[in-house]
């Protein structure tokens, strides 16, 4: 499969210039979105569950009502910019979106799947790259302004001794103050 990247930040502009500020809108409020998880380790409970990772706390925020309505305050904008540290944040993968507003018991709106769309036609369309990884390559993209994604792939070797490709993210936080 191929690496692909595109500038999330050229995109928003050329979507400024292009789309009526009712699609706009769309992709700068916030927008309810699945919620990612990573191991319960922290906040209320902590002892508890890490003792029991099926513990209660851990069973209860996932109970379908409940899920449901943390799901539903889990929003936030596809496109955010801090106007006083001219910082952008971009977050968008149309996957969550779906499944956050299915989980919610919501219906994506048309004119969310509409801006979603063009979103996308402007993601493919401007400095984007596409390139397959070889052995020993890395690539690293800052969320907050690029996109990127990983095409489906297969290792067709069928050397034994070949060990296969490996996919591994991980997420680094950098304090610039």
């Amino acid at each position: 499969g191929e690496f692909q990247i595109a500038n999330a930040c050229n995109a928003y502009h050329d979507l400024c210039n292009r789309l009526p500020a009712f699609l706009m809108y769309e992709l700068v409020r916030p927008v309810v979105r699945d919620i990612i998880e990573k191991a319960a380790t922290s906040g209320f409970g902590r002892d508890v569950i890490a003792a029991d990772p099926a513990s209660f706390w851990t069973s209860l925020a996932r109970q379908p009502q409940i899920l449901r309505q943390r799901v539903r305050l889990n929003s936030y904008p596809i496109f955010e910019r801090n106007e006083q540290t001219h910082q952008n944040k971009f977050r968008y993968l149309d996957h969550w979106l779906y499944s956050g507003h299915r989980k919610a018991g919501f219906r994506v709106s048309p004119l969310l799947k509409i801006s979603m769309a063009e979103l996308d036609k402007a993601l493919h369309r401007y400095c984007r790259f596409d390139h397959r990884l070889e052995r020993g390559e890395i690539a690293m993209a800052n969320n907050h302004i690029i996109a990127h994604r990983q095409n489906a792939f297969s290792d067709s070797s069928d050397d034994p001794n070949h060990p296969g490709r490996l996919l591994v993210r991980c997420w680094m936080k950098v304090d610039l103050n």
